[in-house]
Formats: structure tokens, C-alpha cells, sequence
């Protein structure tokens, strides 16, 4: 029953934002693994794993729990999230939520009152390059240059 009308719930109580009809994960379901689908995805339950649903949106609903690196269209957080986001679109962290992880998307959306740790990349395309990757190449040394000592201070080293 749809608790605003009283009524059984119809096709369209389950429409997501963009209009389409979308997966629940109830907030009595738990998962652990591996979640792939091809519709929008709400998660009011517990995820644990990876959630890989790219040409579609996926909501964590503010009773939802995600401790999973989701890749997503849209990705709009409601709920509690610990892991990376790759939005191919747009990340949306809602004032309700409290994220740990890195966010990778081309447009994001921290709403006041909103719980965030981690870092935000919105250059070049989320499809292109997952979190990981990403930090990885911020973190690589191997093409920084090399510093030797000089009476004059530090200074980059010659390459041959």
C-alpha cells in the first residue's frame, strides 16, 4: 500500500528520477558480491562489493548503506556510502549523506550539511578512467623530476 494514498502501489511508484522504472533493494535486503544490472537501481538495503550499472542512474536512498566502488550515469547519495563513485554524468551527494571515498565525475553536487571525506576529480571523462586510476597517476613520482643539491639550493637534475 502506498502509505501517502492508501492505495496499492502502481508502475509509476517505482519510477526513478529520469522517468524510467528502477530496481529496489529493500531495506530489509543485504548483498554481498557483485551487483550488474541494465535499469536504474534504488538501494534503500546494505550493499557490500562492487555496483556496475553504467547506462543507468543509482539512488542510495537515505535508509541505504553502500560499501562498494560504484560506477554509475548518475549516482545520487541519500544514504551512506564508503567507497569510490564514478559518475559517467554527474555524482549528487545529498545533505543527508555521509560518503568516505573519491568521487570521479564530470559535475558534482555536495549539498550543505552533507558528510564527505575524499577526493573529487571532475577533469576528463568518468568513462575513461576509473578512482583508482586516477589517484594513481597523482600519486606517480616516477615522472616528477628529480632534485639533486646544489650550492644554490635545490634544482631540477639534467636528463641526458
Amino acid at each position: 500500500m502506498n502509505e501517502k494514498t492508501g492505495m496499492p502501489p502502481k508502475f509509476t511508484d517505482n519510477m526513478s528520477t529520469s522517468g524510467k522504472p528502477q530496481a529496489l533493494i529493500g531495506s530489509k535486503i543485504r548483498i554481498k558480491g557483485e551487483l550488474y544490472g541494465e535499469e536504474d537501481i534504488l538501494i534503500q538495503g546494505r550493499v557490500e562489493g562492487t555496483i556496475e550499472v553504467k547506462e543507468n542512474n543509482l539512488t542510495v536512498g537515505a535508509d541505504g548503506y553502500v560499501s562498494a566502488d560504484s560506477q554509475a550515469k548518475e549516482i545520487i547519495v541519500e544514504g551512506e556510502v564508503r567507497g569510490d563513485l564514478t559518475g559517467e554524468e554527474k555524482v549528487i551527494i545529498k545533505s543527508t549523506s555521509n560518503v568516505h571515498g573519491n568521487i570521479v565525475a564530470p559535475r558534482v553536487s555536495l549539498e550543505e550539511g552533507a558528510k564527505f571525506k575524499g577526493m573529487i576529480d571532475m577533469e576528463g571523462s568518468a568513462s575513461r578512467k576509473t578512482a583508482d586510476d586516477k589517484l594513481a597517476s597523482v600519486g606517480d613520482k616516477s615522472k616528477a623530476p628529480k632534485m639533486v643539491d646544489s650550492k644554490d639550493g635545490d634544482r631540477p637534475a639534467k636528463t641526458a
